[in-house]
């Protein structure tokens, strides 16, 4: 399983740079806007919002995901798939494709 981590602003596809200095991780945590809204208004941001809350309610709806075994099924430059099973012999089929051609 392992533990999911959303850190500062990558819900609202935020991005920042690390540098390699003291306090190089302040551009990597940008200060969020006072409204929110304001973030979720831009097309990009809204479907990284969209994702991660999707996210976030399959693992609700499946609390054995906590405990789950995770393997890596297939990875290429393009995609990547995983097989999750839980302890009660449940199973998730996950495949992420980064690629830039759009399939339904």
């Amino acid at each position: 399983g392992g533990m999911p981590v959303v850190y500062h602003g990558d819900e609202f596809a935020m991005t920042g740079v690390k540098e390699d200095r003291p306090g190089g991780d302040d551009a990597v945590r940008p200060e969020l806007p006072a409204d929110l809204s304001t973030l979720a208004g831009d097309p990009g941001a809204a479907h990284v919002l969209h994702v991660h809350r999707s996210l976030v309610a399959l693992r609700r709806r499946h609390p054995w995901l906590v405990r789950a075994r995770t393997r890596q099924v297939g990875l290429t430059n393009t995609h990547a798939t995983w097989e999750v099973r839980g302890e009660g012999g449940q199973v998730l089929h996950l495949e992420v494709d980064v690629s830039a051609t759009p399939w339904a």
